[in-house]
């Protein structure tokens, strides 16, 4: 009997010691090599995978279901209780977000550009000629991102620096005169169609990047929507102004109250500039050409605006009007 106690102590001490040492054994085996932000531009390849995900934050931009809705031209059933109605209706709250919060998804791609460029020059295996035209493109999209924030929220910070997350909120920029935003903007389409840093058309796996052609067009419909009456003097909210923050040249204002008729004119020049030569819709083609070629209405917005501009008249649009997105 005391032999075999012995044999089953003896047994358990084995299994105690084979358990200790599989677990050491476990123990020691590294963990898989977690990628870093240097893998992001380690080849060419990685690079340009990290450039396509700055493209990650375009929306539908005829979306129609929260703030492209948000006009009396659009109407649906009350009982559905759409983003749409609750944008009509003034009920859009930062308790009860209604617009998609495109705001926080544009700064967070804002960020991701940004982020982009600082990495770039670090690239291997990229040439200057790829960092060059890589660069442009990200450099379009931080105009994009801003553009469509500002015409979707009005006044809005420019980043133009990547903000660390550790940045305290008493660091970052407060909101900026419109006009001061829609300038820098304009800059920055203007700039990445310089020496041909964007080309005016893609083809093939490249169809749907940035091209000069998307640039120029986009900056044309923003000095547009900036000399429209909503931001050209008739803003309905004549008190609103930052409490602290100040905008270089603008003070705490954060919309022009005084009608500008030069916007009109100064919006009128890119809409009528001729494209590059490339298959067109009609021939000699604007900007402004391929829009009314595609808008019949006599009435249209679009067919009004050169005889607008010429005239150097405010329009007469309903403050409701310019409840859209678009």
């Amino acid at each position: 009997m005391k032999t075999l106690k012995n044999i089953g102590k003896i047994a358990l001490l084995s299994l105690a010691l084979c358990g200790g040492t599989t677990s050491c054994n476990y123990l020691d085996v590294v963990p898989p090599e977690q990628a870093s932000l240097p893998d992001a531009t380690k080849d060419p390849e990685s690079t340009l995978g990290f450039l396509f995900s700055c493209y990650g934050g375009i929306r539908n931009p005829f979306d129609y279901q929260t703030v492209e809705a948000g006009a009396d031209e659009y109407v649906l059933p009350p009982l559905w209780n759409t983003g749409s109605q609750k944008i009509t209706w003034d009920l859009n709250l930062p308790t009860n977000i209604a617009d998609g919060w495109s705001w926080g998804s544009n700064y967070r791609f804002i960020g991701q550009c940004l982020l982009f460029l600082q990495q770039l020059p670090h690239a291997r295996g990229v040439t200057d000629e790829q960092k060059r035209a890589w660069a442009a493109e990200a450099n379009f999209l931080l105009a994009y991102y801003h553009m469509v924030t500002l015409v979707a929220y009005g006044p809005c910070p420019i980043t133009d620096t990547y903000i660390d997350q550790a940045t305290p909120e008493s660091e970052y920029n407060g909101r900026m005169h419109f006009d001061y935003v829609k300038d820098w903007i304009c800059q920055k389409f203007d700039e990445v169609c310089e020496d041909g840093q964007l080309p005016a058309t893609r083809t093939g796996d490249e169809w749907g990047r940035a091209t000069s052609v998307m640039a120029k067009a986009l900056k044309a419909r923003l000095l547009v929507y900036a000399a429209s009456p909503l931001f050209n003097g008739s803003f309905p909210y004549k008190d609103w102004e930052n409490t602290n923050f100040e905008t270089p040249g603008y003070g705490k204002e954060l919309i022009s109250l005084k009608y500008d008729r030069k916007k009109w004119e100064v919006a009128k020049l890119p809409a009528r500039k001729p494209l590059p030569p490339q298959k067109q819709p009609a021939t000699n083609c604007s900007v402004w050409k391929m829009h009314s070629h595609y808008t019949s209405r006599p009435d249209s917005p679009s067919r009004l605006f050169l005889s607008k501009a010429q005239k150097a008249e405010q329009p007469t649009r309903t403050k409701s009007s310019w409840n859209a997105y678009s």
